[in-house]
């Protein structure tokens, strides 16, 4: 049960590993390691290796690789009796992994497996890994072999992919190992995750992101910090949320921040200390130093996050950076908006309800006054403000779609268009796939996706290459959930976000927010509710066999291509046809058409209408703003608690009701009596038939009479103020 990341560079010399000519002192001392290395693969000629370590640090697996044309080499070693598993791994854990196993007991064999949920995984159709040699002696499991980079099994492998480019995380693995004859639960010392970078170079491959992370801020003209002060963890609720602003003004009397010229912000190293407790860690700036409220209601715009499962560190590409700040007597002209204070948040989870708990986490921010060539942003999707908060999910599986009308990109996007660095996707712990939809005059060009969500592993960073967002494009978010019966939208861990954001350049001069609630001209998005028919309607394509997922044909009727889908390790470019083999394997989402057509709000309202139900929440076409469509006389509002209203018609209010029958009497009474039983068992089948027709038109997007939908007004004000003027804190839970 392994998923592992692969990266570094060496040169195995006489049995002597070397990296850059010096013996790697990390290796593994043992003498049946050394043993292996200088005789059974001293000839392999493997050319990357690295020495996989456990959360606690301490070394774990060695892994040996090499590329060669279409094929990848491995070499594995544990100290173990039993087993060893290694593989790769959509978002970091168990669900979604790619596996090849080792058992000791079968010295000759490998087994290709795959991973769907925590638990034992299931055995590939398709045996791609081939078995090259093993050595199993004094306490030390190693094995050899190869695979193709991709195997063209899209169901029980990943593909390897380029992941040299070091905007994005590495390929990320996990790996597992024991002493039984087979696998069996590992328990929670047996195994690791780890990130490697198999088509990095001799210094990317051998370096770990952090060592990356120093050597790209040596551009760095300085930094400043922004952090918690000993803040005492919060032990009387479970979810909490601390808010500290800093204006540009106190960071440049307190941090030396130059102040008379534009500075553009190169990296972000978010440091925990001790961060037990940190859930997130985000950074928010705002045009204004107004900040006594610290309120998070205000004009904030994303900069980025950290999630639990994340790396430490991020840096932007050597071209790109984005404002930080500017005094200057030109303030932010060509620049987008100038920040005038930061507002770091932190979402700490005590859920044991420790007491006396302090943290002084934060993050630095490293800077240059060197202007690079762009200057990028954020551009958010879905409910970013979580302002549908204690609005219910619905039980069983359940899609919600938040779409971004093609009026926010022609207001806002210049007509040379974004270019898309990278796009980052984010659930809670009942999401199960989340695709974000990318069309142009309305029609889909591109898919971003994650086939098993995986909270745990923090937000997705979706490995893709550049691709552009134009005047006039839209976007559809779909968060699929398996709810409950009390599930609702949240702050807290226990409840469900939904966003995502695509870090673009050149900068908007505005907060480019595509969203729920927008308040920026034209971006105020759609949302509605529809439920899943079961799983195979989620988007999956990886552990599901062919012949059970469902597929809805996305080419028109002129016979265009599929549009590309990317997201786990499918990234392909904007302007990439996908072959007819992947098409048939992949499956559209299963959504009403009128979403995947993109009717206009007005269309809807006016659909909406004739049925006597709301389809959707759209912006008013003439407005431009979120009114509600539907009647709701008389209902008020609680703070922090919208009401929600739902319309469903039942699925056999066309029946026309039937004559009574005239009361039979004697003898009659008793063949009366069975006819009607009759009659009864033949309604209750035409109930049901109509029942079963309507739900088929829901699904295929003719019907919207059990569309749930959201109509509240929203509010942006949820956090009272505590403390000194510039912080704020929420209690959640």
């Amino acid at each position: 049960q392994v998923l592992l990341l692969l990266s570094s560079s060496l040169l195995c010399n006489q049995g002597v590993v070397v990296v850059q000519g010096q013996e790697d002192e990390r290796l593994t001392t043992s003498g049946a390691y050394k043993k292996w290395t200088t005789g059974k693969i001293a000839n392999s000629k493997y050319t990357s290796f690295k020495i996989l370590e456990k959360a606690n640090g301490d070394e774990a697996v060695a892994l040996h690789w090499k590329l060669e044309n279409d094929e990848i080499h491995v070499g594995v070693a544990v100290e173990a009796n039993g087993w060893v598993g290694l593989g790769l791994t959509e978002m970091g854990g168990m669900s979604g992994s790619d596996i090849v196993m080792f058992e000791a007991a079968k010295p000759k064999e490998l087994h290709d497996m795959y991973g769907v949920q925590n638990g034992r995984p299931r055995m590939d159709h398709q045996q791609d890994w081939k078995f090259v040699d093993s050595f199993v002696e004094d306490g030390l499991l190693a094995f050899e072999a190869t695979r193709k980079l991709d195997t063209g099994d899209s169901i029980g492998d990943w593909p390897i992919e380029d992941d040299s480019n070091l905007l994005f995380p590495g390929t990320k693995l996990i790996a597992a190992w024991g002493d039984t004859d087979e696998m069996h639960y590992h328990g929670a010392e047996d195994r690791l995750q780890a990130s490697v970078r198999f088509f990095g170079d001799a210094s990317s491959s051998t370096k770990d992101d952090t060592e990356l992370f120093q050597e790209q801020m040596k551009q760095s003209e300085g930094s400043i910090v922004i952090k918690m002060d000993d803040f005492h963890v919060n032990e009387r609720y479970p979810t909490w949320y601390e808010h500290r602003c800093f204006t540009v003004t106190e960071l440049t009397e307190k941090q030396g921040l130059p102040a008379d010229t534009p500075i553009h912000l190169i990296g972000f190293e978010w440091l925990l200390d001790p961060g037990d407790y940190v859930h997130h860690i985000a950074l928010y700036s705002s045009p204004s130093e107004t900040i006594k409220k610290c309120d998070p209601s205000g004009p904030h715009s994303f900069m980025h996050v950290w999630n639990k499962g994340q790396e430490k560190n991020y840096f932007f590409p050597a071209d790109v950076g984005m404002l930080l700040a500017d005094e200057s007597e030109n303030a932010g002209k060509g620049l987008g908006r100038v920040p005038k204070s930061f507002r770091l948040e932190i979402h700490y989870e005590n859920q044991k309800k420790v007491k006396g708990a302090r943290d002084s986490s934060g993050v630095r921010l490293h800077y240059t006054t060197k202007l690079r060539k762009h200057t990028g942003a954020i551009m958010e999707f879905g409910d970013p403000r979580v302002l549908l908060r204690d609005k219910p999910i619905g039980e069983g599986l359940q899609r919600h779609i938040f779409g971004c009308p093609a009026s926010c990109t022609t207001n806002h996007v210049k007509p040379a268009g974004l270019t898309v660095l990278y796009e980052m996707l984010h659930m809670h712990k009942h999401g199960t796939t989340m695709q974000n939809v990318h069309k142009r005059e309305g029609k889909e060009i591109r898919r971003s996706s994650v086939q098993y969500y995986d909270f745990d592993q923090g937000a997705q960073v979706v490995r893709q290459t550049q691709f552009k967002v134009m005047p006039g494009d839209s976007f559809d978010t779909y968060c699929n959930y398996n709810g409950t019966e009390k599930l609702s939208f949240g702050f807290e861990a226990d409840r469900e976000m939904c966003m995502a954001w695509l870090l673009v350049y050149p900068a908007a001069d505005i907060h480019l927010s595509c969203s729920y609630r927008s308040q920026e001209k034209g971006c105020d998005g759609t949302y509605e509710r529809t439920p899943i028919e079961d799983e195979t309607m989620l988007g999956r394509i990886f552990g599901k066999e062919v012949t059970e997922v469902k597929t809805n044909d996305s080419s028109n009727s002129e016979g265009e291509s599929r549009p590309a889908v990317v997201g786990g390790f499918g990234a392909r470019k904007e302007d990439d046809v996908v072959t007819p083999a992947l098409a048939s394997a992949t499956p559209a989402l299963d959504t009403p058409s009128d979403v995947l057509q993109g009717k206009s709000p007005a269309q809807e309202a006016e659909e909406a209408a004739k049925k006597g139900s709301v389809v959707s929440e759209a912006p008013d076409p003439k407005t431009g703003t979120n009114e509600d469509v539907s009647e709701q006389k008389g209902q008020g509002q609680q703070p922090h608690r919208d009401d929600v209203k739902t319309a469903a018609a039942p699925h056999n209010a066309s029946k026309t009701r039937k004559p009574s029958r005239p009361k039979p009497v004697g003898l009659i009474k008793v063949g009366a009596a069975f006819s009607f039983l009759l009659i009864l068992v033949a309604l209750v089948a035409k109930s049901r038939k109509n029942a079963a027709v309507a739900y088929k038109k829901l699904a295929d997007g003719s019907s919207g009479d059990d569309v749930v939908s959201q109509t509240e007004e929203g509010s942006y004000g949820h956090c009272p103020v505590v403390g000194s003027s510039s912080t704020v804190r929420r209690r959640v839970g």
